[in-house]
């Protein structure tokens, strides 16, 4: 299995999505992106789902658009045909971002305590 972690980081919050996949056979996944971009824009135009999840999404169909939709019936086929034989997504939202507190925050060291 293989996740991908995507961030957005603004003024009002800090949202990640936790993208799990596998691909069938010897599956590049470097290909990962082009393929689930495949796979969506074929079920946006041959399905009323996918017709109907462009356009909730003001046509901006993104990751977090997809987090409420990759578990729908008739987009199965549409990642199977491109090699996606396994996809979860997470989001998790922080809407009080600890601005204090960053990823490069110095947490301790051999510091001079004289």
């Amino acid at each position: 299995m293989n996740t991908i972690i995507i961030s957005r980081c603004s003024s009002e919050e800090t949202t990640f999505a936790i993208v799990k996949y596998e691909l069938s056979g010897d599956g590049d996944d470097r290909l990962f992106f082009g393929k689930l971009g495949l796979a969506l824009a074929q079920w946006m135009t041959e399905t009323e789902d996918g017709r109907i999840a462009w356009n909730n999404s003001s046509e901006d169909f993104n990751i977090g658009d997809l987090s409420n939709y990759y578990k729908i019936e008739s987009l199965q086929p549409y990642l199977s045909r491109v090699g996606i034989t396994m996809l979860e997504i997470e989001i998790i939202t922080d809407s009080d971002p600890c601005y204090f507190w960053t990823y490069d925050t110095v947490l301790g060291g051999p510091f001079d305590v004289d």
